[in-house]
């Protein structure tokens, strides 16, 4: 049977997601046990959702290794846009099928005569196939109560399948064969706000079947809280950590304030005081400046977050197929992240003469970047100060589609 070794959790190549602090998240991992292990349960999948940065996938690995701790992880299955098959859904049913066989005894003798004889060369696009002859129909076999088993897969939004509708694809089918199983398999999927995934699970047709949960619903002081205790223990590790208390007594908060909520900036600030121990109080003096308007330490992370985020949102075709699409994108990022108030998608309108729906469509198109409700007199904040430092300087931001 074809599979990818490296989708699975524990592959090297998705170490960097291992970094999970514990007790923290403790409130999202317990709603996501509880889901696990509940039978009654009508919903066969659970999406997490939420901006680049946010921690999504930094949970996805705890819990499936809690999961597997558990003898409940059936598979995992984490994309990554640089690698060449992990960025496509050729595999994802295959090495779901292999990793089930592998992880549940029980399942291993119908799992394997199911697969006597496939290849992905007959199948390579054929998702509804491969699914029914190596997931659905074998786990129709087993007519024996069965608890449930999770399949974890993380970072959807890294699938850069040239064929876009075929994550749609892949969901809907994927939903639909769900919903007419009996066995109890289950699938948490993580992905950056995406308006075609989220229509499939909204619709009227699997809304009683699929939930989500949104990171941006977790209240800031909660959020707050989590980053405050990682910096807290990771700092306190430092060799020169008594140093720098001492010369910053306030630093947690401080850095936990910069953080605004974000998961990568934090590990990215642990991850370079611990490469450059000698070097930590000049990091900290370019990370919280005095005064706090001279210029800040730029962290490359972030600047190829936003990159990857702007540029997967408004592909060069959107720009090229209408002229007037660049001003407009242009013009809802200056409002919205150099607005020394908050700002909605009504003022906008209002201020620039932005039609509320073209204005709707671009703030939509960048929830991976922005924090927004779907209420239009509403405001709409970048996740994140530096996205304005980002924007207005073209060193950092060198697609002149989004320079403001």
């Amino acid at each position: 049977l074809p599979f990818q070794n490296d989708a699975k959790f524990t592959s090297p190549l998705h170490q960097p997601q291992s970094g999970f602090l514990e007790g923290t998240q403790t409130h999202l991992l317990a709603t996501l046990e509880s889901w696990a292990a509940d039978s009654s349960s009508r919903a066969s999948l659970l999406l997490l959702s939420g901006a680049g940065g946010t921690g999504k996938s930094t949970v996805a690995y705890e819990f499936a290794k809690r999961l597997e701790k558990q003898g409940r992880l059936g598979a995992s299955f984490f994309f990554s846009g640089t690698h060449e098959y992990l960025n496509s859904t050729t595999y994802v049913f295959p090495t779901i099928a292999y990793q089930l066989a592998c992880s549940q005894p029980n399942l291993r003798p119908v799992i394997t005569e199911a697969s006597h004889g496939f290849t992905i060369r007959d199948h390579p696009d054929d998702l509804e196939r491969q699914l029914d002859d190596l997931i659905i129909y074998p786990l129709t076999a087993i007519s024996n109560y069965h608890h449930p088993i999770v399949v974890v897969m993380d970072g959807l939004d890294e699938c850069t399948d040239p064929m876009l509708d075929r994550i749609s694809q892949m969901l809907h089918t994927l939903l639909r064969k769900l919903c007419e199983l009996q066995f109890p398999l289950r699938f948490f999927i993580t992905t950056r706000p995406e308006l075609h995934v989220q229509s499939i699970l909204t619709s009227a047709e699997f809304r009683a079947n699929a939930e989500t949960i949104r990171i941006q619903d977790i209240t800031p002081a909660a959020m707050d809280d989590d980053i405050r205790r990682y910096f807290a223990v990771n700092l306190a590790a430092l060799p020169i950590s008594d140093r720098l208390f001492s010369a910053k007594p306030h630093l947690v908060d401080a850095l936990t304030k910069r953080a605004e909520g974000l998961w990568l900036y934090a590990h990215t600030v642990v991850r370079l005081l611990r490469d450059y121990p000698h070097s930590c109080s000049d990091i900290v003096d370019c990370l919280l400046p005095d005064p706090p308007e001279t210029e800040t330490l730029r962290l490359p992370e972030l600047d190829q977050l936003y990159t990857t985020a702007l540029e997967k949102a408004f592909p060069q075709y959107f720009f090229d197929f209408r002229r007037r699409n660049k001003d407009v994108v242009k013009d809802v990022l200056a409002a919205v992240s150099l607005s020394f108030d908050s700002i909605s998608p009504q003022t906008i309108e209002r201020l620039f003469e932005i039609p509320l729906n073209t204005t709707r469509s671009v703030v939509d198109r960048l929830q991976s970047i922005l924090s927004c409700s779907e209420e239009n007199d509403k405001a709409v904040r970048p996740l994140h100060g530096s996205l304005s430092e980002f924007l207005r300087d073209t060193e950092r931001c060198r697609n002149t589609n989004f320079h403001i």
